[in-house]
């Protein structure tokens, strides 16, 4: 089930810095105090072998220390509490099959010969063109059934809501996704270089179910900050979250990056907003975006 983002409204975007201060010293302590036993099993190991520097925070002041982070020679991103860091921080395990992970270079120079978002549209075909071709030669009925891609465009972009729609005001992955709470210990990784964009390349993110592979992401997340001002600001190993500085004017320009992110992420539709012009709707009043893939 998809972790919808909490209806949280603490003033995280402007804060006295001495509290900011205190606060960061606080969850400083907290962290030292907390038993060590609150981390996964494996969490040291695997932690000894990602080559990010990593900093532990309190939940809620997760988001004043990213920013604090920010313009010091690397890029900051928030990656979770425990076991929300771990999962992404998996792949440098040092168990994990590593002969075939492209480096850094590679996925940022596949990245280059990607024409986003047309290249994902012509993906998303070519997957359907062939699982239609799968299916006729097993189940003709449902392939009927099924319809062309079009007909799913129709039906799922439904009607632009008649209530006011809430903007999204704080990020989900440090706060408990049920309880929204703020999680006792949250961590940031600091990567090294000064282009948010390349964090797909550099955390190695993607490349499983309908998560895209790296190198599409860093094509996304290009595309995005070009026309919306977009920072990557929270990474796990299934969900990312950005904050943008240009939200959509228009009703016809939201559809139209809904209909990108669908392409992009098809679970923030298809278990969240239900249909493409609730979430146009969303994205004009907020400066925060969520996506996570199942």
């Amino acid at each position: 089930m998809a972790r919808l983002p909490v209806a949280f409204t603490p003033d995280l975007w402007h804060r006295d810095p001495m509290e900011r201060l205190f606060d960061s010293l606080l969850g400083f302590l907290v962290a030292l105090v907390l038993p060590a036993w609150e981390l996964p099993p494996d969490f040291a190991d695997v932690r000894a072998s990602f080559p990010h520097a990593l900093t532990e925070v309190r939940g809620e002041n997760t988001f004043d220390r990213w920013a604090d982070m920010r313009g010091a020679g690397t890029i900051p991103v928030i990656l979770g509490p425990p076991d929300d860091a771990l999962a992404l921080m998996q792949r440098y395990r040092p168990d994990a099959p590593d002969a075939d992970t492209p480096s850094v270079d590679e996925i940022l120079a596949a990245a280059d010969a990607i024409d986003f978002p047309a290249e994902m549209f012509a993906l998303n075909r070519a997957h359907h063109a062939a699982f239609v071709a799968e299916m006729k030669a097993e189940d003709p009925a449902f392939v009927d059934e099924l319809g062309p891609p079009d007909v799913w465009a129709a039906e799922i972009e439904g009607d632009w809501p008649d209530a006011p729609v809430t903007a999204s005001t704080t990020l989900t992955l440090p706060y408990h996704w049920q309880s929204g709470a703020p999680h006792p210990r949250v961590f940031i990784a600091e990567v090294t270089g000064s282009d948010p964009t390349a964090l797909p390349a550099h955390l190695r993110f993607g490349g499983w179910n309908l998560n895209p592979a790296p190198e599409m992401h860093v094509a996304a997340f290009r595309h995005w900050a070009a026309a919306y001002g977009a920072v990557p600001v929270a990474m796990s190993a299934d969900v990312i979250e950005m904050r943008v500085d240009r939200r959509p004017a228009t009703r016809e320009a939201a559809l139209t990056l809904a209909r990108e992110m669908y392409e992009y992420c098809p679970d923030i539709v298809d278990q969240g907003t239900g249909t493409l012009s609730a979430l146009a709707a969303e994205l004009m009043v907020s400066d925060l975006w969520y996506f996570w893939w199942d």
